[in-house]
C-alpha cells in the first residue's frame, strides 16, 4: 500500500520543472512530518476527556469477549473492532495520552497523503500541496487528530478509498477500496455516510457511460458487513439511551455543524459551501463523477440530518468530518479558474493562516513545556479551601467527575449523583446519568442515585464547574435545599448543601 502511494507521488499529471517538483514534494513530506510531531506534543500535554476515558475503559478489558460484553451493556457507542485497534496501539507506549491517541495522529497524516495523491493525479503538485494544506485549518487537525476516538481513523479510511476509486475498475484497487470501507465502518457506525459520495459518483458514471461497474458496487456493498455483524450492539445501544439522546438531529444542529466544521458563523459557512459547489461544477471539464464526489461531501451534514431525523439517531459535527474533504477537492477545481495569480493568492492566504495558527500553538506549547497539568488538582485545591473535610463531595457535572477520578491522587471522598428523569428536565438528556452507573464495572467510580445519597448524607459539599451539564445547583435550589457558597474561583464554586 505504501509503495503504491509513493508511486503516485512520483508521477505528475502534467510536466513541470524537476527542481520545483522536488521542492514541492519535499515541502509536502516536511508538512506531514511536522503534523505528526506537533500532534504528539499536543497529546502529551492534553488531558483525556470524558469520551476518551470511556474508550480506555473498554479497550482495557482483558479479552475480546469482555469488550463485547461491555458494549452489550452500552458503555460506549463504537464497534468492537475500534477498541481492538486501541489495544494494539496501547502496547506501544506507556504514556496513555500518546498511546490511545496514536491511531488518530497517524490517521490525520494518512488523510494528508491521500488527499495530496488524489488531487495531484489531475492537478499540479503545487495545487495539491495548497489544497491538502487547507485541512490544517479544519477540525480534522484540531481537535480530532489528537483524540482517543475513531473520527480521524474513519477519515483516513475514506481518504484512502478516494485514492482507490480513482483507479476503478482495476481489480486490486477495488479490493483495497472494499477493505477501506470495511475498516471505516468497523471504527464507527456513521462511517457509512462518508461512503455515500462514492455511490453518487458511480451513479454519474452509470449515466455517462450507461455501463454498470459491478466491482465498484460490490466494494460499496461490503461496507455494510460490519454494520450487520454488530447490529445487535447498535440496537442495544439505541434501546439503552432511549428517546432522550443528548445530541438529537435538528436544523439548528445542522447549521451548527457547518459553523463548527468551517470555523465560522453558519451563514458564512453556507455561503462558502455554495461558492465551492458552483465553482466545482463550473470549472470541472473532466470526469463528472469526481465533481459529484466533491459536491456530495459538502452536502453530507444535510444528508446525515435527513437520515438521522428519519431513524431517530444522534447528530454531531464530528459524525460528518468527511464533509471537510469537499474543501480541498473543490478548491482544486476553483484554482483552475483563477489562474496563476489566483493560485499564488490562495497559497499566500493559507500560508499566513496556518502560520498564525501554529504561532499561537507554539506559544502555548512553549509555556506548557510538554507537561500534563492534572485537571483534578484545581478541584482538589478548591474543595480543600472550602473546609468540612468530613463531608463527601458531589461533582455536579458527570463529565468533570469522570475526568477527575481518572487523574485524582485520591478520589474516595468524591462522588457523582444521578437522577435520569430530572436530567431530562434540566439538561434535556439523561445520557450521562445512564452511562455513569454502568461504567462502575470498568472504572473505580462512586455513583449514587440522588435519593439514596441524600438519605445517607443530608449535608454534603457540591462542586460546580459551570459547564453545559452542570445542572445540579438549579435542581437543588428548586427542590428547596439550602445552598451556601463556601469558595469560588471564576466559574468554579463549592457549595455546602443542606437538606430542607
Amino acid at each position: 500500500m505504501t509503495q503504491q502511494l509513493e508511486a503516485h507521488l512520483g508521477e505528475s499529471s502534467e510536466p513541470s520543472d524537476d527542481h520545483i517538483e522536488k521542492f514541492v514534494l519535499c515541502c509536502f513530506w516536511i508538512l506531514v512530518a511536522y503534523t505528526f510531531l506537533r500532534n504528539l506534543l499536543t497529546a502529551v500535554s492534553k488531558p483525556l476527556w470524558f469520551d476518551e476515558i470511556i474508550t480506555l475503559s473498554v479497550a482495557r478489558q482483558p479479552k475480546w469477549s469482555d469488550i463485547w460484553q461491555a458494549l452489550s451493556h452500552s458503555k460506549d457507542a463504537q464497534p468492537p473492532a475500534y477498541y481492538m485497534l486501541e489495544r494494539i496501539f496501547a502496547s506501544l507506549s506507556t504514556n496513555q495520552e500518546i498511546a490511545y491517541r496514536l491511531p488518530s495522529i497517524l490517521g490525520f497524516c494518512c488523510v494528508l497523503v491521500c488527499i495530496f495523491v488524489v488531487i495531484r493525479r489531475r492537478e499540479s503538485s503545487l495545487v495539491a500541496l495548497i489544497c491538502a494544506s487547507s485541512l490544517l485549518l479544519t477540525p480534522l487537525l484540531r481537535p480530532y487528530a489528537v483524540e482517543a476516538r475513531p473520527y480521524s481513523v474513519v477519515a483516513a479510511s475514506v481518504a484512502f478509498a478516494l485514492v482507490c476509486y480513482q483507479h476503478a475498475p482495476k481489480r486490486r484497487w477495488l479490493i483495497l477500496m472494499g477493505a477501506a470501507f470495511i475498516a471505516g465502518e468497523s471504527w464507527h457506525y456513521y462511517a457509512l455516510f462518508g461512503f455515500l459520495p462514492f455511490g453518487v459518483a458511480e451513479l454519474a458514471v452509470l449515466v455517462r457511460t450507461r455501463r454498470i461497474r459491478w466491482g465498484v458496487w460490490l466494494a460499496l456493498a461490503v461496507s455494510f458487513l460490519p454494520l450487520f455483524t454488530f447490529w445487535h450492539l447498535l440496537m442495544g445501544m439505541r434501546q439503552f439511551y432511549g428517546s432522550h439522546v443528548w445530541d438529537p438531529p435538528s436544523l439548528f444542529a445542522t447549521a451548527n455543524a457547518y459553523a463548527l466544521l468551517f470555523r465560522t458563523f453558519a451563514p458564512i459557512a453556507f455561503g462558502v459551501v455554495a461558492v465551492l459547489m458552483v465553482l466545482t461544477w463550473w470549472a470541472g471539464t473532466d470526469d463528472l463523477s469526481e465533481r459529484w464526489t466533491a459536491i456530495t461531501f459538502l452536502l453530507l451534514p444535510v444528508i446525515v440530518f435527513l437520515a438521522t431525523e428519519l431513524t431517530h439517531g444522534a447528530y454531531q459535527e464530528r459524525y460528518v468530518l468527511p464533509t471537510l474533504f469537499g474543501i480541498p477537492l473543490s478548491l482544486a477545481y476553483a484554482l483552475r479558474i483563477t489562474g496563476r495569480k489566483g493560485v499564488a493568492l490562495v497559497a499566500v492566504f493559507i500560508f499566513i493562516a496556518v502560520g498564525l495558527q501554529e504561532a499561537f500553538f507554539w506559544q502555548g506549547a512553549i509555556h506548557e513545556r510538554g507537561r500534563l497539568l492534572s485537571p483534578a488538582q484545581p478541584i482538589e485545591q478548591l474543595v480543600n479551601r472550602a473546609g468540612y473535610p468530613g463531608l463527601p463531595v458531589a461533582i455536579s457535572d458527570g463529565h468533570d467527575y469522570l475526568q477527575f477520578v481518572h487523574y485524582a491522587q485520591d478520589a474516595k471522598r468524591f462522588v457523582s449523583i444521578v437522577d435520569p428523569p430530572q436530567a431530562i428536565v434540566y439538561a434535556g438528556s439523561d445520557s450521562v446519568d445512564l452511562e455513569l452507573p454502568v461504567l462502575q464495572c470498568c472504572l473505580p467510580l462512586q455513583v449514587y442515585e440522588f435519593h439514596e445519597f441524600v438519605g445517607q448524607h443530608p449535608r454534603f459539599l457540591l462542586y460546580s464547574g459551570g459547564a453545559e451539564w452542570d445542572w445540579w445547583p438549579a435542581r437543588l435550589v428548586n427542590d428547596g435545599y439550602l445552598m451556601q457558597m463556601l469558595v469560588s474561583d471564576k466559574t468554579r464554586k463549592v457549595y455546602l448543601v443542606s437538606a430542607p
